[in-house]
């Protein structure tokens, strides 16, 4: 035989032996049985899969679904997280009599739960969790006789739960969690001696808590939270000397201290008894539950002190909530024993005292509240050595200390920087405090006020121009702020103020007679405002100012007669209002005066002849008013003026001899009234005179030659 014919022969006889061998390999698969890439699968088991796959519009294999397990063929297991599955969950899930885990989640299967899982007789695990699933549960569940694990959290689920549950012997842990079931607690759920967890929390489970659970010896998670259940936890359930879990917050249990027998159960590890009715206070055998890592009364009726026992609890980490009672007393320095804790809330109480410094050793602490109590004293330093964020409202990571009594003692005494800026509100305290800066609160009020008045968005300590000596408000320059409304009566309030300035703020109403406070103030000035009242008479009590400019404001009625009480006054301007009235003869009284402006209102009468009294006057503006009467023999005695201005008014009479002591004017102005008689001769002493305006007037008579004298003159 040639070697062509050779390997021909040997090329054929491989070719059958594979064909055999292929035939061979998809021969077995038995009947029921279909082949997928050389492997035998159940038909049925198979079916379920593509059902599957099929209702969620996949495109993708059977094998190639979720995470899968088959053994002799059949899926024993099978795990979807997230898989986009849809619809509802197939009929044919009944074919899977040898699946033994289940387990679905995150998918938005809708629908009921198919009465064919009752014919999944091998299933130990059944879980469908953050699905769309509604309806009851159905009979056939409580038929999986095997079934150790029923995770159903997270659906729409609703009805009673299902008295039948007890069916299912086996079962150790049965979470129903977050769906909508209503009724009471099936007490036959205490015949599932083989439970280690219950957990049933977020429905709208009412009644109470049946006595039968504390058959479940063997119960170590009990978590009912966030249902309507009430009356009074049994006594049964510390018979669950195993629990290491017990959540019961957020429902309707009866008023009355916390059961004594909780204090057994010392394998516990979570206990959240928080938003019930509990009151009482918290008995120091809290200490026993040494295991806890979660401690919740929270938003119950407890009152008196925070046992010292609190500080044996040293293994708790996640959290210790007191928060929203009635407690009292200081906060036990033992806290600074729980090294480990994460978060401790102590909010909304009536808490008093200093905080205890042993805090600032909680080096594990994410989250502080001290907020809304009573505490007192100096706030530690040592709070600063920790990681925390502080803010102005609660957060799960945020750290809160207003509205206490947190007041710091000036000089000596700051707010640590960390918590400067969060302090808020912080009842009968004196001081706030700004970028570690201490400013009187009253003085603050102030600004806060005008700033509410007005409408606007501003830190009080960013308005206008400001300074400040031991936190005290000294001067304040309010111009061109944008500022309206009424001057607030809290003006009063910043006593040590010395310089008040404001221009071109629209002001309205009057000016609150609470300014005869400020008895430091030096220098008020207030102009370009809306006032619709008149200069209030207690500015007379404000003894130590030297200028009182309160000119272009709009006021109205009289001078005040106590102007005359500003003995120190250097400087008064009241023009462009619309006073009325007299000049009043306490003007006289002003002994410092050097500038007296009066002009542009409606002054009525006649100059008084008080005016001579002023000898320090430098300049005596009476123009545009209606003043009558005539020019007083006085002014002569003004020996420093320099300019009178008495022009557009109906003065009448003579000018007054006496006008030529005024050896240094400059500027004499009286036209525009009804004055007559001659000029004087004395006019020719005026050697400073430039300015020199008589016309319109009823004068008469020669003009004396000694006007000639004026060689300064030059209008």
């Amino acid at each position: 035989m040639s070697v062509k014919n050779l390997s021909l022969k040997i090329w054929l006889e491989i070719t059958l032996t594979c064909f055999v061998l292929q035939s061979a390999v998809m021969a077995q698969c038995d009947s029921g049985y279909v082949d997928i890439n050389g492997n035998c699968y159940w038909e049925q088991d198979i079916q379920f899969l593509n059902d599957l796959i099929a209702n969620s519009n996949l495109n993708i294999g059977p094998l190639d679904l979720g995470t899968q397990t088959w053994t002799n063929g059949r899926l024993t297991y099978f795990y979807t997280v997230d898989s986009d599955l849809i619809g509802e969950v197939p009929v044919s899930i009944g074919n899977l009599n040898e699946l033994t885990y289940f387990y679905s989640y995150g998918n938005k299967f809708t629908g009921s739960i198919p009465d064919t899982v009752k014919n999944l007789s091998s299933l130990k695990t059944f879980a469908i969790e953050y699905s769309d699933i509604t309806g009851p549960i159905p009979e056939s569940v409580s038929k999986i006789i095997n079934l150790e694990n029923l995770w159903l959290n997270g659906n729409q689920l609703s009805g009673a739960i299902p008295e039948e549950i007890s069916n299912l012997k086996n079962l150790v842990d049965l979470s129903l969690a977050y769906n909508d079931f209503t009724g009471e607690i099936p007490s036959t759920i205490g015949n599932l001696s083989n439970l280690k967890m219950l957990w049933l929390p977020g429905n709208d489970l009412s009644g109470s808590i049946p006595t039968e659970l504390g058959s479940l010896t063997g119960l170590e998670f009990l978590k009912l939270s966030d249902n309507y259940l009430d009356g009074d936890i049994p006594n049964s359930i510390g018979n669950l000397v195993n629990l290491k879990s017990l959540e019961l917050s957020n429902n309707k249990f009866s008023e009355g201290e916390i059961p004594s027998w909780i204090f057994n159960l010392t394998d516990l590890e979570v206990l959240h008894l928080g938003n019930n009715s509990f009151n009482g206070g918290i008995p120091k055998e809290i200490g026993n539950l040494k295991n806890l890592i979660s401690l919740d009364l929270s938003s119950n009726q407890f009152s008196g002190s925070i046992p010292a026992e609190i500080g044996d609890l040293t293994n708790l980490t996640w959290s210790l909530s007191l928060n929203n009672n009635f407690l009292t007393g200081s906060i036990p320095p033992e806290v600074g024993n729980l090294i480990i804790l994460e978060r401790l809330f102590l909010s909304n109480n009536q808490l008093s005292g200093d905080i205890p410094a042993e805090i600032g050793e909680l080096d594990s602490l994410k989250a502080l509240w001290l907020n809304d109590n009573q505490l007192s004293g100096h706030v530690p330093e040592t709070l600063c050595t920790l990681n925390l964020t502080w803010g102005n409202q609660n957060g799960w990571d945020i750290s809160t200390i207003y509205n206490n009594q947190l007041c710091p003692s000036y000089p000596d005494v700051l707010y640590p920087t960390c918590i400067a800026d969060f302090m808020g509100t912080q009842g009968n305290c004196n001081y706030e405090q700004y970028n570690g800066v201490l400013y009187l609160k009253t003085d603050l009020q102030f600004l806060k006020d005008m700033i509410s008045n007005s409408n606007i968005s501003v830190e009080p300590i960013k308005l206008g121009s400001q300074q400040w000596k031991d936190s005290r408000l000294i001067e304040l320059n309010l111009s061109n702020n944008g500022l309206k409304g009424e001057i607030p009566k809290s003006i009063g309030n910043p006593t040590q103020l010395t310089f008040f300035q404001s221009k071109q703020n629209k002001f309205t109403g009057s000016i609150p007679d609470s300014i005869k406070n400020l008895i430091n103030l030096t220098y008020l000035e207030i102009s370009g405002a809306e006032f619709s009242g008149g200069i209030p008479s207690v500015i007379g009590d404000l003894k130590k100012l030297e200028k009182l400019l309160l000119y272009n404001n709009s006021l109205s009625d009289t001078i005040p007669e106590t102007i005359g009480n500003l003995s120190s006054l250097t400087q008064l301007n009241l023009h462009s209002n619309q006073l009325t009235g007299s000049i009043p003869e306490t003007i006289g009284n002003l002994s410092s005066l050097t500038q007296l402006n009066l002009h542009s209102n409606q002054l009525t009468g006649s100059i008084p002849d008080s005016i001579g009294n002023l000898s320090k006057l430098t300049n005596l503006y009476l123009f545009n008013n209606k003043l009558t009467g005539s020019i007083p023999d006085s002014i002569g005695n003004l020996s420093r003026l320099t300019q009178l201005l008495l022009y557009n008014n109906k003065l009448t009479g003579s000018i007054p001899d006496s006008i030529g002591n005024l050896s240094i004017l400059t500027h004499l102005y009286l036209y525009s009234n009804q004055l007559t008689g001659s000029i004087p001769g004395s006019i020719g002493n005026l050697n400073s005179l430039t300015y020199l305006y008589l016309y319109s007037n009823e004068l008469t008579g020669r003009i004396p030659d000694s006007i000639g004298n004026l060689s300064k003159l030059t209008n």
